[in-house]
């Protein structure tokens, strides 16, 4: 729910939809001369939520605003009047995903310019709401949404991106090191994947992008791992799975209409999508063995 200033989140309870809660999100100015950033800008003060994300303890909540801030909702708070941690924050344009380390100890979120980037944060005390960014590394064409997933199994994440194609990349971090370094300042440029401690281990590019797309529509991937041997990647009209180990396609599912974005049922081993169309639900079942052919 939006309103021009403020934007409100509503929990539902699964089984019946029934409303547990609306939890205000308040936009606050990024001056105090009434928000003259904000409207100079054009961003009509941040009243809208581009993404969320949950931790895998289900305790915290994050709303990011496309513009402006992060709020980390503490699910365990009342709910009435939940205790909310705010970070503010200047995007140069469109923020649109973020991720939590399923640890609970990084998150990730990209952004879009003229080009893709993706900012690396750690919680240095989320209480006393404290985060140290890490360093960025760039994405690709501003005409893609990218999406992030941090692997439940190990020490590892992956992002979309386009360039001439879709493009999924596999890396591998260092978890004692990113926990020991000092943060940067936002103006620091370095990228934190130049070096040790995050390694690319694979890449794989699918032409699998195609339908049309404008400003207000761009194209949009999405992923997640659905196991520790294998992940889930949606692109155009196709749902690729992939090993994890080398990206090498295992099975595909071609929809007749674009995915947007997909969640991915463990208990029941099918993917709910959201597509231009409307919803659909896929088993994996009904996936085609056949090997999908990539370029590395």
């Amino acid at each position: 729910e939006n309103t021009h200033n403020n934007q409100a989140l509503e929990l539902r309870r699964w089984e019946d939809g029934e409303l547990i809660c609306a939890i205000p999100l308040n936009h606050q100015a990024y001056d105090e001369d009434l928000s003259i950033d904000d409207e100079f800008c054009g961003h009509e003060r941040c009243c809208a939520i581009s993404a969320l994300a949950a931790s895998r303890d289900g305790r915290y909540l994050a709303a990011l605003e496309p513009w402006g801030d992060l709020h980390l909702i503490d699910l365990t708070s009342d709910l009435q009047a939940p205790r909310i941690m705010r970070w503010r924050r200047r995007w140069p344009d469109y923020a649109d995903a973020i991720a939590f380390d399923p640890q609970f100890q990084f998150l990730i979120w990209n952004w879009v310019d003229q080009d893709e980037r993706f900012e690396f944060f750690r919680f240095d005390d989320a209480a006393a709401d404290r985060l140290a960014y890490l360093g960025h590394f760039d994405g690709g064409a501003r005409c893609h949404r990218g999406a992030l997933a941090f692997s439940p199994f190990t020490d590892a994440l992956v992002h979309t991106d386009y360039f001439s194609q879709s493009r999924i990349t596999y890396r591998r971090f260092d978890r004692a090191n990113l926990l020991a370094r000092n943060g940067l300042s936002n103006a620091d440029s370095r990228q934190l994947w130049d070096t040790p401690p995050a390694t690319v281990r694979w890449y794989r590019e699918l032409p699998l992008i195609h339908h049309p797309h404008d400003a207000l529509n761009p194209w949009q991937t999405s992923v997640t791992f659905i196991n520790k041997q294998k992940l889930l990647w949606a692109a155009g009209e196709a749902l690729v799975l992939l090993h994890a180990e080398d990206g090498a396609s295992a099975a595909d599912y071609h929809a007749i209409t674009v995915i947007r974005e997909f969640a991915f049922d463990r208990d029941r081993r099918r993917i709910i999508a959201a597509t231009v169309d409307g919803v659909i639900v896929v088993s994996l079942r009904q996936f085609d063995p056949k090997t999908t052919k990539s370029t590395r």
